[in-house]
């Protein structure tokens, strides 16, 4: 990715598949040529297939689920190159962290991206909502992810379930963005051009 140009599929400029390739390009000084225009993460891994394209951003889940095959042996087609995110996913193959490649001067653009998969599908209620109201939802959200019922459909539906709770979503989204740095939010921002 530093000696020739790879070409990365994705859905379009508001897609992670865009945004992290396009940051991790100059951070890395990586010789990626962003490609967009395709229809989710099955197009996507589809054109990776058929030659089209190089390689694709994907949830290790999405890999797991539609092509667990290539990452198997030696000779896997496969190759997973970096992780986003707080914490590296603990299925997936050790593989460095975006965060731990780039300068220190850089960690604050990743740390916007590292949000990414921290609030992914998180729940949210608006601004201004009752304190009683977040205690009350964030105490049933818990329940539903200790109940066994709920893990044993999980399972089935092979969704993984891997929760934070409201307070460390709360924290971590006050650190990566409430606080930024404009400069670096507006760095970031000429990447994603």
């Amino acid at each position: 990715m530093k000696t020739r140009e790879v070409f990365m599929g994705n859905s379009g400029k508001g897609s992670t598949g865009y945004m992290i390739p396009a940051i991790a390009k100059p951070l890395l000084d990586l010789k990626v040529k962003v490609i967009g225009g395709y229809e989710g993460s099955r197009d996507t891994i589809l054109a990776m297939e058929k030659g089209q394209i190089d390689g694709t951003l994907q949830s290790w889940q999405t890999w797991m689920q539609a092509r667990p095959t290539w990452f198997e042996g030696p000779n896997s087609y496969g190759v997973p190159m970096l992780q986003v995110g707080v914490t590296a996913d603990p299925d997936a193959p050790k593989v460095p962290l975006l965060s731990a490649l780039v300068d220190q001067k850089d960690k604050p653009i990743v740390a916007l991206l590292d949000t990414i998969g921290l609030i992914g599908r998180g729940l949210a209620a608006p601004p201004g909502t009752p304190a009683d109201y977040v205690d009350a939802l964030r105490k049933a959200f818990n329940s539903m992810m200790a109940d066994a019922e709920y893990r044993a459909e999980a399972q089935k539906t092979q969704l993984r379930v891997l929760p934070k709770s409201g307070e460390e979503l709360q924290k971590a989204i006050a650190e990566a963005v409430d606080n930024a740095d404009p400069a670096t939010v507006e760095r970031a921002r000429t990447f994603l051009n």
